[in-house]
């Protein structure tokens, strides 16, 4: 982190800044919710248990 980010810049480094760091903290969070719904869905094959509504056609 830059002597400038700590001071709490403004104007266009300082919205960039809050930019890149929410659109990183997002995609953490993404991969976070994918990972979780990827276990559950592991588990629950390994028990025969369908963790998801089937949709059937």
């Amino acid at each position: 982190m830059t002597t400038e980010m700590q001071a709490g810049s403004s104007g266009f480094t300082g919205a960039a800044g809050r930019l890149i760091t929410g659109w990183a903290l997002l995609g953490g969070l993404l991969l976070l919710i994918v990972v979780t719904v990827n276990m559950v869905s592991i588990i629950g094959s390994n028990f025969s248990v369908s963790p998801f509504l089937e949709i059937s056609s």
